[in-house]
């Protein structure tokens, strides 16, 4: 009996060994960034949602605008908005005073403070298991190879973590920092993966 078109059984997902490496390199950030969500619901942190993690991570000691927040994290100025009335409510960040009346700004709490230096650890935790299985010559080795084929495809490090091209390209899934060494987050230098 044929099939109607449209019909073919949908396949529930992909064996890794069938994995592109953009697939891979995605499905690994998808994992750590799940691993570090539920330790932080385990840590009492579990009023907090990736986007809001993402969001902290581009405050350091630094007060920002909605529109440079919204630049950092890709996304429109609406959604920068709503995700710091988000963390606003759950006491994360503070509004600042501006040197400009018509610009708001934000800055992290001593709660959303406290909150980063946890999340840092949780996601040193993470890492830390990557790195004790493989160690830091191996991960080392990996990590220059996908920047260096990232950089040939004509990326930029971006602010979610992945090589994407200036703003021809939509939002992009994965960690929150850029693999390129250090970070100005109060989340650390998470990409090195080893161990603070």
């Amino acid at each position: 009996m044929a099939r109607k078109r449209g019909t073919e059984p949908v396949t529930r997902g992909l064996e890794v060994q069938h994995c592109d490496l953009g697939q891979l390199s995605r499905f690994l950030g998808e994992r750590i960034d799940a691993m570090v969500m539920a330790r932080m619901k385990e840590a009492g942190l579990g009023d907090l949602r990736a986007s809001h993690v993402r969001a902290m991570e581009q405050f350091g000691d630094r007060v920002h605008g909605a529109v440079d927040l919204a630049g950092h994290l890709g996304v429109s100025h609406a959604r920068a908005w709503k995700v710091v009335h988000e963390l606003a409510e759950r006491g994360y960040i503070d509004f600042a005073p501006a040197p400009d009346e018509r610009v708001r700004t934000v800055e992290l709490s001593k709660r959303g403070l406290l909150a980063a230096a946890q999340i840092a650890a949780l996601r040193a935790e993470v890492h830390g298991l990557i790195h004790a299985r493989w160690g830091a010559g191996e991960l080392a080795s990996v990590r220059d190879s996908l920047a260096q084929a990232l950089e040939g495809l004509g990326g930029r490090p971006g602010v979610r973590g992945a090589f994407v091209e200036a703003r021809k390209v939509g939002p992009t899934f994965g960690p929150a920092v850029c693999a390129g060494g250090s970070s100005q987050s109060p989340m650390g230098s998470v990409p090195d993966m080893v161990p603070a």
